[in-house]
Formats: structure tokens, C-alpha cells, sequence
């Protein structure tokens, strides 16, 4: 019903001459006077009616009020947190006045309102709250608008952690979107799955939009799916501040009666059924910190952007149909692919795709290559791949911050090279030319960009290539054209080795370490020099082996270690033309075990812990420091007396070589350890 103005000036008198104070008894019907107790001024006493239209409410915890035989009228009701004021007759209204100073019904309990197209809720020139923890549950077609335009001192102001639940247990149930901001907003079915088929149950409107302040629930608790529909074109898409979750069976889409504008996540995304925004233009924004999407549901997704400060998290394969828009922040894949069939447009040194996942099994950013495509791609720093091919085929690039010895693995290869492994897969159709990009920070010592070239791993060794200039000026880039195969590709320097390497190879004995290679064909080799490191990166030489000279035919050479060091040693060969030139091979690593009280760290590539043990702890506590590739110390720590492990918090360390010098007599003095 509609209330005039003389209704409500004369609610008002009545409010002032005989308004009393009720509070609940016990659950049951609002019309049963048994339930209420009544303020005479002195007490609390049993009432001779019901509550009415001058009087102040409260429903107490954990008492349940059912409207269910009349219509229920009251100057204003409060529902205590643990309690429930539930409106279960479709054809009742709840009538609330203008009772009080501030909200007139104020929802710290539970508010379920079953009411029909002319019933429900009716503030009559009230307004009503929503507490921290209350829930409103709408299970009917009754006006939505009334919660919307009667919100005290604006819906803007609702708390993000109440609750409001849509739940269908018959028909349609109509929630007013036009500039209404929810709370927790749940969509379920008691009743069978549901797709509404009325506008009143759908997003819609052009004027202005919804904002979700809290989670989002597609689905929720019911027993059946739900199929959610955004069909609103206003140009800012629903919005959704916290998590959305798609539970499996339902549907979020705005694909209706017209498309939609889409959804901006703000939160995390959990897809357990189906993400389709796949109509028109509509868009998934992905914005706020650092959300992630998870789940093993269905997406289809046309358009996709991205503004998060600390980047968007794949916890999952995601597809983007058309282009992907980088506003701000990173795509991070971790183990995850990411396919993007059209453009990935607004990339920059801080704004790319990163590819975090180390092995065979980490993500990749997937992309159809026909022509030539860029893919903007890295992990701590940007480094880019274009690639060119005459065919058409969907290719995949990801990027690691190491080189290792054998493409995916072995030992890290830290001299002479750009310190960036780029990883390629899928089969290229025809020939593929490669241009890779690295700034001059990614360089290690004794890399020459004079005369450089793009390495490829053949899956026995890195293949060599006629050097060159680099191009470009910080950032850099060089090309290799004519590849045929998708493997693993780095930037090195120097000429092409004289010598043909099948093989190199380091194995720790009880004793010794046996160095073994092999090779195919060598030009002008006067000889091996065999070099060894406890660090990685100062050498020194401890033996030699006479070359073949220029022979086609396969050479195989052997050499004993006899005195390695305890604990890590690197090796490498330096191989000298009998023209006075010489050339390095990739390094090789074996450890050797170490005596009792000898201190060990693992693992040797850290992301964010190293872990050192001692065999026998030590009765006096002692320093450890961390120094950069430079000597500079960039890390002190102090190990605690009669303490056998420590583990060191990395992730303060900017990427790159690190030592650890201790300063107790502990075998061996110094152990390393790469933060990529």
C-alpha cells in the first residue's frame, strides 16, 4: 500500500502520545500477543496487543518473529544479531514509520522477505540499516527499490560484511541493480536450477550500474545452479570489490537480452562453473592489489584488462579470445598458460606477462603466430621475444632469469652470457625467425655485445652462431633466423667455438671428480685447459689435455680432480687454437662431501628461503655474510651458538649471485646461491 502524508503526520502524533517500547518473549506469529513483553515505565510486563504502528520493537536473540497472518506495523524494529524477523506471507507487508532519529529498521539479525509484487517491505517514510553482520535474504518478487532508496544516509554506506542473499524458493526473485551497492551479495536456488527469465531478476539499466562491496556468490549454498545475468550497457561494468566465486553448474554471463558491459573483479576470482563474458564488447577488468583466479570451471572471455598493482595471479590455464589491455601491473602465470588469440597491447617494463614457473612445467604465454607477433613476456625484468614464421600456428614463450648448462637444467652458466633463458614450444610452421630483447643489467661479466649471438639448446648442447653487434641502445636485441624447432634459446658472446662439443661432463667419485667429453670435429685445437672454481666465478687452472688438432673424426678426452674442494666445485674448459685464440665451454658443477661440522645451504636457484645446516652445531655463535657478485655485503646474519639449521628470508635480495662467507673455521669457507 501506499502511505500519504496525513498518514504519516499521523503516525507521527501517535508516536508521541502513546508510543511504547516491545521487545520479544519467545519466537512465533508478530499478531500473538503472548510473545511480546511491553515497558510500562517501571518494568517489563505482558502487553494486551501486539506491537503497532507508534511503537518501538526489538526482536531478540535467538528469537525467530514470523509475519505470517497479518500485516505487521511498527514506528521502528530492531533485529538483534542471533535473531529473525521472517515475512513469510507473500501477501503481508511489513510497515515501518518514522520512529526514530536515525534508521527506523535497523538489521543486526536476519530479515527474510517473502513478499509479492504489492507486499514486503513498506517504510513508510522510515529508513532502514544494515549491521556489520546482518543479513537480509530476499526470496520474492516484492519492490527491490524500497531497499535501495530508503538506505539510511545512502546505500553507499552499507557495510561490506553484512550479507545479502537472492534466494528463489518458487518464482523469480526481483533485485533493483540500477545504482545499488550490496553488501556480501549470495544468488542461490532452493528450488531446481534457475535462469530468470524476467528483468527484474537480471542486472540491467544504462544509467549507472551495481557495485558489490563485499564477496559475490554465484550459487551459493542452494541445491541448484543459478544462471546470473549482466545486461546493464552502463560504460562502467558491475563491480565487485571482494571475491567472486562461481560455484560448479552456475553461470555468470552477460550474454541476455543484450550484452552487457561486463564485470570488474576487484578481488579474487574462482571459476567453478561458467565465466562468459563473450557477448558484444563486454570486458573482464581484473583490478585492485593482487587478485588471482583459481578453479577448474569453464571461462570464455573476449576481452580482458588489467589494472593491479601488484599484478593479476594465474592459479589456472586462462584463455582471452580477443585482446588482453595491460593497464598496470603484470599477468603472473606461475605454472599456468595464459592464451591471448588476438593483441596483448599496452606492455612496458612494468607492464608485461610474467612468467614465474621454473621447469618443463611452467606457464607460458600462448599466442597464434602468422607473421610476426610480439610477446611480451619476462620475470624479474622485461624481456620480450618477436617471432616470425610464414605459417600459422599457436606458439608459446616464457622466460626464465638463469641459463643453465643442458636448456632446463644443469648448472647455471653465470660468465660470458646474458643471464635469460627463453623458452619456446608449440610446432612452428616453416622456418621461425627469433629477436630477443635483455637490458644491460640482465648482462654477466665478460658478456661482449659487440659480438654476440642467439644460442640455441639442440638438446645435447647450446649450438653456436656467427657473432655480431647487438642493436638498440639499453634495451638491446639480436635476431637468429632459419630455426626450425621450438627449444630453448639465450644471448651469448664470443665466436663460434673451433671445437664441436658432443658432450661435457662432471662426476663426484669418493675421492676425485672425473671430467669426461667428447666431440664431434675440431679445427686448429692445440689443446684443453681445464679450469675449477669453488664459486662459480673466479678460476683457476689444474690441468690440461692435448687437442686433436683439425680432425672430422669424434674425440673423447677424460681428467681426475684429485683435490676438488669440499663441498661445490665448477668447472669448465678453455680450449686454445694454436694461434695463440682461445674459447670457454659451458660450466659443469659437483659437489663433494664434505667432513663432519661442515656447513651445507641449499637450494642453489632461491626464491624467497636458503636453508644452511651444520653437521655438528658449534658452542659459540658466529657471523654469516651475504655479499652481492661484487664483494659488497648485502646481508649480515648472526648464527646463534649450539643452532644446527637457520634459514635465511631472501626475498629482501634484489636478483642475482650471491655469497655466503661465515667467519668460523667450518668447511667450506663460502657457499653461493642465485636469487632469480
Amino acid at each position: 500500500m501506499k502511505t500519504t502524508i496525513l498518514t504519516s503526520i499521523c503516525c507521527t502524533a501517535l508516536i508521541t502520545l502513546s508510543a511504547a517500547n516491545y521487545r520479544s518473549r519467545t519466537g512465533g506469529d508478530w499478531s500473538a500477543t503472548n510473545i511480546w513483553e511491553m515497558h510500562n515505565g517501571s518494568g517489563w510486563v505482558s502487553p494486551v496487543s501486539p506491537p503497532g504502528s507508534a511503537d518501538i520493537v526489538t526482536v531478540r536473540s535467538p528469537h525467530a518473529v514470523q509475519i505470517a497472518t497479518a500485516d505487521a506495523h511498527a514506528a521502528a524494529v530492531t533485529i538483534d544479531n542471533g535473531a529473525s524477523l521472517l515475512l513469510l506471507g507473500a501477501t503481508f507487508e511489513l510497515f515501518v514509520y518514522d520512529g526514530l532519529p536515525g534508521a527506523d529498521l535497523v538489521v543486526n539479525g536476519t530479515l527474510q522477505d517473502n513478499g509479492s509484487s504489492a507486499n514486503g517491505l513498506n517504510l513508510a517514510g522510515g529508513t532502514w540499516q544494515l549491521g556489520a553482520a546482518g543479513t537480509l535474504v530476499k526470496t520474492n518478487n516484492s519492490s527491490a527499490a524500497v531497499y535501495r532508496d530508503y538506505y539510511h544516509n545512502g546505500m553507499q554506506n552499507i557495510p561490506p560484511t553484512a550479507r545479502w542473499i537472492i534466494r528463489r524458493i518458487a518464482g523469480d526473485v526481483s533485485f533493483t541493480t540500477l545504482g545499488t551497492y550490496y553488501p556480501n551479495l549470495i544468488i542461490e536456488s532452493y528450488n531446481g536450477n534457475w535462469n530468470p527469465a524476467v528483468g527484474a531478476s537480471r542486472f540491467q539499466g544504462a544509467a549507472g550500474t551495481a557495485f558489490i562491496l563485499g564477496d559475490f556468490d554465484v550459487g551459493g549454498s542452494g541445491s541448484g545452479s543459478v544462471t546470473v545475468y549482466n545486461e546493464n550497457t552502463f560504460f562502467q561494468p558491475l563491480t565487485v570489490l571482494g571475491q567472486c566465486i562461481i560455484r560448479p553448474g552456475s553461470v555468470l554471463t552477460n550474454n541476455g537480452s543484450s550484452a552487457g558491459t561486463g564485470f570488474e573483479f576487484m578481488g579474487n576470482l574462482q571459476i567453478g562453473g561458467l565465466l562468459q563474458v563473450a557477448a558484444g564488447s563486454g570486458v573482464v577488468r581484473f583490478s585492485g592489489g593482487g587478485p588471482t583466479v583459481t578453479g577448474g570451471g569453464s571461462a570464455q572471455i573476449n576481452y580482458a584488462e588489467v589494472n593491479c598493482g601488484y599484478g593479476l595471479i594465474l592459479q589456472r590455464p586462462l584463455t582471452i579470445n580477443y585482446d588482453l589491455s595491460l593497464f598496470n601491473g603484470k599477468v603472473i602465470l606461475q605454472q599456468y598458460d595464459l592464451t591471448v588469440m588476438g593483441e596483448v597491447v599496452g606492455n612496458s617494463t612494468g607492464k608485461y606477462i610474467q612468467t614465474t614457473g621454473i621447469g618443463s612445467n611452467a606457464g607460458s604465454l600462448v599466442m597464434p603466430v602468422s607473421g610476426s607477433r610480439l610477446f611480451p613476456v619476462g620475470n624479474n625484468s622485461y624481456n620480450p621475444a618477436i617471432l616470425q614464421q610464414g605459417g600459422y600456428s599457436l606458439l608459446k614463450v616464457r622466460v626464465e632469469d638463469w641459463v643453465l648448462s643442458q636448456g632446463t637444467s644443469g648448472a647455471p652458466v653465470i660468465a660470458g652470457i646474458v643471464s635469460r633463458s627463453w623458452h619456446l614450444g608449440g610446432s612452428p610452421s616453416g622456418s621461425l625467425n627469433l629477436t630477443l630483447q635483455w637490458a644491460a643489467t640482465d648482462e654477466w661479466p665478460g658478456f661482449d655485445r659487440s659480438a654476440c649471438y642467439v644460442s640455441q639448446y639442440s638438446g645435447a648442447n647450446w649450438q653456436q652462431a656467427n657473432p655480431g653487434p647487438a642493436s638498440g641502445g639499453d634495451p638491446f636485441i639480436r635476431t637468429r633466423t632459419g630455426i626450425s624447432g621450438a627449444t630453448s634459446f639465450a644471448v651469448s658472446s664470443g665466436s663460434a667455438l673451433p671445437v664441436e662439443l658432443a658432450r661435457f661432463e662432471a662426476s663426484a667419485l669418493q675421492n676425485a671428480v672425473e671430467l669426461s667429453w667428447q666431440t664431434w670435429s675440431e679445427t686448429d685445437n692445440k689443446r684443453f685447459v681445464i679450469e675449477r672454481s669453488a664459486d662459480g666465478i673466479h678460476y683457476a687452472d689444474i690441468g690440461e689435455a692435448p687437442g686433436a688438432g683439425t680432425t672430422a673424426v669424434p674425440q673423447a678426452y677424460v681428467f681426475f680432480d684429485k683435490n676438488p674442494s669440499p663441498g661445490p666445485n665448477y668447472y669448465r674448459l678453455r680450449q686454445e687454437d694454436f694461434d695463440g685464440s682461445s674459447h670457454y665451454s659451458e660450466v659443469r658443477y659437483a659437489w663433494m662431501d664434505v667432513p663432519a661440522n661442515a656447513l651445507r645451504g641449499f637450494p642453489t636457484i632461491v626464491n624467497q628461503t636458503f636453508t644452511l645446516q651444520l653437521d655438528v652445531p658449534v658452542d659459540a655463535g658466529f657471523e654469516l655474510f651475504i655479499l652481492d657478485s661484487y664483494g659488497r655485503v648485502a646481508m649480515t646474519y648472526y648464527w646463534p651458538a649450539r643452532q644446527k639449521e637457520v634459514i635465511l628470508n631472501t626475498e629482501i635480495l634484489a636478483p642475482g649471485w650471491y655469497h655466503i662467507i661465515q667467519s668460523v673455521i667450518i668447511t667450506p669457507k663460502q657457499l653461493l646461491f642465485i636469487r632469480p
